[in-house]
């Protein structure tokens, strides 16, 4: 502030933690699985009946999301001003 309104009185309005944004992150893993397996499931006319089938694939994400802050200060001057600031200015 001292730089922005060299040496004028400035009161301070209000500060704190801003959310300026937000990051996503995902990952995500896929499984192909190209391996077939067999099911016995029955017997007709004395043959044996068997189920066969792929082995089922899976997929899974994971997203993770980060908010990002910087600190703010609102502030004014209580008297007389610089003609270089603003009569309300946030840095």
């Amino acid at each position: 502030m001292e730089s922005n309104c060299r040496s004028n009185p400035v009161r301070i309005l209000e500060e704190g933690e801003v959310v300026i944004c937000q990051e996503s992150t995902t990952n995500s893993n896929a499984s192909h699985n190209t391996s077939e397996s067999s099911q016995n499931v029955g017997c007709l006319f004395g043959t044996l009946l068997t189920s066969v089938g792929k082995d089922p694939s899976y997929t899974s994400a994971t997203v993770a999301t980060t908010s990002v802050k910087e600190w703010q200060i609102s502030y004014e001057f209580s008297t007389k001003r610089s003609p270089l600031c603003s009569p309300l200015n946030k840095f």
